[in-house]
């Protein structure tokens, strides 16, 4: 049965729906801005090889990390608003960017569509939004891009919080012993002191930003791995 769906119910449901994906994965979100936690998803996707298609609305900055994932068809449109995920079985539609997803303080709303309760409905929409997908222009991932994960995974990093020295993995920047610290409560806002990449303080740094502003840029980050 169709059901609506407001902020707290998007950051629980959505999740869901990228794991419970079985056959395929569409994402259609103008921004994007993964999470630990949609790190976590996609590299589950790829490890169940689950093709994952990601339709935005201008190249997303995480094409480093998408460079480590083989499963993915990315694209872009430029005049891309509207807001969709969907699966074999599954699909959501809503205001919620996946920029804001477990973040967002606005009120959000959405559309959940079930293929078992409502096929002939779930076919119309899941092949306009395919339509909607395969009408952006697919991004390739670039040398220089695979180049930076493989030296990223190589190379040398800083525990967020007490900045001893750890394997650089931006989807665990903390030391074993401060991991297990942060485990108990898994706040991904709480407040962290250095920046994962260079050992300096990072202001505004926590566990969703474990990088200092002169570090989030990839050419920025690539100078600091290379010394």
């Amino acid at each position: 049965m169709n059901s609506l769906l407001m902020t707290s119910d998007l950051n629980t449901m959505i999740p869901a729906l990228i794991s419970g994906a079985d056959e395929h994965l569409f994402i259609i979100t103008p921004y994007l801005k993964l999470n630990p936690l949609l790190r976590s998803l996609l590299e589950q996707k790829r490890n169940e090889g689950i093709p994952v298609k990601i339709l935005c609305r201008k190249r997303p900055d995480e094409m480093p990390f998408f460079a480590s994932l083989r499963n993915l068809d990315i694209r872009v449109n430029e005049s891309l608003h509207g807001k969709a995920y969907f699966s074999e079985r599954d699909a959501i539609i809503t205001s919620l960017n996946l920029t804001e997803l477990g973040e967002s303080r606005n009120i959000e709303f959405g559309l959940y569509v079930s293929q078992e309760d409502e096929p002939e409905f779930f076919k119309d929409l899941s092949d306009t939004l395919m339509e909607c997908f395969f009408s952006g222009a697919k991004t390739e991932i670039l040398p220089h891009e695979s180049e930076l994960v493989r030296i990223r995974d190589m190379s040398k990093g800083f525990c967020i919080r007490c900045r001893n020295s750890i394997r650089f993995d931006i989807n665990r920047p903390l030391c074993p012993d401060c991991y297990a610290a942060w485990n108990k409560y898994r706040n991904t806002r709480f407040k962290e002191r250095y920046c994962h990449s260079c050992g300096g303080i990072n202001v505004y740094g926590n566990f969703n930003r474990p990088l200092c502003r002169t570090c989030y840029s990839s050419s920025a980050c690539d100078r600091n791995l290379r010394t």
